[in-house]
């Protein structure tokens, strides 16, 4: 055999031996990212659960609005029905009959988010409203039927309606502007047939009024596709 042939045949062994080792990393890669894979809410809607009048923090869902010099110090609602120390700090978010829920994938200016029943604040009603559309990731897969972790989210466009104004509680995944704590959550359950949701987050309120205060939000809900 001539050194030109013997040179070629060791070429080629390592060219071969080269392209097993690709297809084994790509193997490995491939496999991965499908153990990852996260899945992403951008159509349907969440009906809330109602906020427990007992427990601290009570069940369900709700918002207190803590002082902003993490004393201790927190905005009071006189009008709260939960019964737990100190007194009238959660207000309780109830859906009542048919709400909307928060529709995912597009925005929604007019009420119908959390329902009629919700306590008042001071008397006086509020609720919820988007002005973009809220999304969310979790991680693993839409039919899985145990516990998957937010991994991704926009609820950016959040505002609560009150007494003619408007206030931003909007959040994301991420840290970005007035949030104080950004959004962390859970679904258990598949998307398909029994499931619940879980979003907690904290939002810094800089309107007139509210702007020594911070909402911290607990919305648990169901998701319909």
């Amino acid at each position: 055999m001539s050194t030109t042939s013997a040179s070629v045949l060791h070429l080629s062994r390592r060219a071969t031996a080269l392209a097993a080792l690709v297809l084994a990393l790509v193997g490995t890669a491939v496999f991965t990212a499908a153990a990852s894979a996260d899945f992403t809410l951008n159509s349907g809607r969440i009906t809330f659960t109602a906020g427990s009048t007992t427990g601290n923090p009570p069940s369900g869902s709700w918002v207190a609005l803590p002082s902003d010099d993490g004393g201790g110090a927190y905005f009071t609602n006189p009008s709260s029905t939960w019964t737990g120390t100190p007194d009238s700090f959660y207000t309780l978010i109830r859906p009542g009959a048919s709400p909307a829920g928060l529709i995912l994938g597009a925005s929604q200016p007019a009420g119908g988010i959390i329902g009629s029943t919700t306590d008042t604040f001071g008397g006086a009603p509020w609720t919820l409203i988007t002005q973009s559309a809220p999304t969310l990731t979790f991680a693993g897969t839409s039919t899985g039927t145990g516990t998957r972790v937010l991994t991704g989210g926009d609820l950016s466009g959040l505002r609560v309606s009150y007494g003619g104004n408007t206030y931003n509680v909007g959040t994301g995944f991420a840290a970005g502007a007035h949030r104080i704590a950004p959004l962390t959550g859970e679904i258990t359950g598949s998307t398909t047939g029994n499931n619940t949701i879980r979003l907690n987050w904290t939002t810094d309120l800089t309107e007139p009024g509210f702007d020594t205060f911070r909402a911290q939000f607990q919305l648990v809900g169901t998701y319909h596709h």
